[in-house]
């Protein structure tokens, strides 16, 4: 029974996913408070340590930009690793911006800005912008209305190499997306129609990322995308 009903939920979110499209997160997303500095209380979660292990790998990061950045953390600890690189957040949340810049400046991170944007409104940045972009955990949220924008833009601002911590297919090659509490895709799929599909790989989170999640220890993933 708790199978056919979770099929049910499913299939019934994935056609309002694909009617009503994102607008429901995004309001979500963008009306929720945020606590003064709560950033600094997920600093250690083992999946930040993956994706700045990752990122630093580059010895000369001139900028990069994370969407979806909440109030910083990922950038907090990458400007550890890259003190001389202008680091960059955007995200829907006034709040967690506000929170983030005045949480930063008092750490001294002071190569780090946080600014009000949306995942789908990055015109704004012009071609080659950035050397690395990347999100974590926010294309989860990113319906198929909007999520070929949303990459393709990703793809049109950096330089070097994009990075995603998102829900990947393994065992499907839909580059759109199915609901599943959030949305998970083949991003490979969805990449290798901008890019050459040898440039694309995808990395399974040790342990689904330390998030105490079913879902993130089946589909948890880093995808790497090679542009230079």
């Amino acid at each position: 029974m708790y199978r056919i009903v979770r099929w049910t939920y499913r299939g019934f979110m994935s056609i309002i996913g694909f009617l009503v499209g994102t607008k429901f997160e995004e309001r979500r997303w963008a009306s929720q408070s945020s606590s003064y500095a709560s950033g600094s209380t997920t600093l250690n979660h083992p999946h930040r340590g993956f994706l700045v292990a990752k990122i630093s790998k580059f010895r000369k990061i001139k900028n990069l930009l994370e969407v979806g950045c909440g109030d910083g953390p990922n950038l907090y600890l990458l400007s550890e690793k890259f003190p001389e690189a202008d680091l960059s957040g955007v995200d829907i949340n006034k709040w967690s911006v506000k929170n983030g810049n005045e949480w930063l400046k008092q750490e001294g991170k002071l190569n780090v800005k946080l600014s009000v944007g949306k995942a789908d409104d990055l015109e704004s940045f012009l071609n080659d912008s950035f050397d690395i972009v990347f999100t974590d955990a926010v294309l989860m949220y990113i319906g198929p209305d909007k999520i070929r924008k949303v990459v393709n833009d990703m793809v049109r601002i950096a330089r070097r190499r994009i990075y995603f911590v998102e829900w990947h297919s393994f065992d499907s090659q839909n580059s759109l997306g199915v609901y599943e509490r959030h949305w998970r895709r083949n991003y490979e799929a969805l990449l290798k129609e901008l890019i050459p599909e040898n440039n694309v790989n995808v990395s399974k989170l040790p342990e689904g990322g330390g998030f105490k999640d079913e879902m993130w220890t089946k589909w948890g993933a880093l995808i790497e995308a090679k542009l230079d």
